[in-house]
């Protein structure tokens, strides 16, 4: 049936039922207002029951739309949280590696250091060996320069203080005659 002929019939129904309070029931208005509140109830009914059924159907939709966009940004969320949580983990590992290395890189400089410093050292004890022999050799022949200037002033005033004219004489005279043989010969 259309609503059209439950129309209709709602209104015959009525209209009998006014029709019995009145005549027979001596007008009780208890009847009237039942009557009349089951007619609004069923015109109510008929007029507005499609778009109230539509209206659940779109919001019951609706709920379910925002419940399953709920769910999949729930297993998203959860994907993500399970995501950061290896990240975490593999952070830690990460972080020891990384300070290993850095353990690692930290003891090579160190011993490329120590060993540039024992090389360098070890340079820088044989340049002072050189040089300090170098100085010691300067300083001998400084020193036997010096004595051989100190004997031969020293030698130098012996002679003269021992020399006599008459040593001075004999010397000429030797000297002379070794000339003569040198010449000779």
């Amino acid at each position: 049936m259309n609503k059209k002929y439950l129309l209709i019939i709602a209104l015959t129904v009525y209209t009998i039922i006014a029709l019995i309070n009145f005549f027979v029931l001596d007008k009780l208005a208890i009847v009237y207002a039942f009557e009349n509140f089951f007619l609004l109830f069923f015109l109510l009914y008929l007029s507005t029951s499609k778009l109230i059924k539509q209206a659940f159907q779109e919001r019951a939709s609706n709920t379910q739309e925002q419940i399953n966009k709920a769910k999949k940004s729930h297993t998203a969320a959860l994907k993500e949280h399970e995501n950061i949580e290896s990240k975490l983990s593999r952070a830690d590992s990460d972080q020891k590696e990384y300070m290993d290395t850095i353990e690692r890189n930290t003891e090579n400089e160190k011993e490329q250091i120590l060993k540039a410093a024992q090389d360098l050292s070890s340079k820088i004890l044989k340049d002072t060996k050189q040089l300090a022999e170098q100085e010691a050799y300067k300083a001998t022949q400084a020193l036997k320069t010096e004595a051989a200037e100190q004997a031969t002033k020293l030698a130098e005033q012996k002679i003269r203080g021992a020399m006599t004219p008459e040593l001075h004489e004999r010397l000429g005279q030797e000297f002379i005659y070794q000339i003569k043989d040198a010449s000779t010969t």
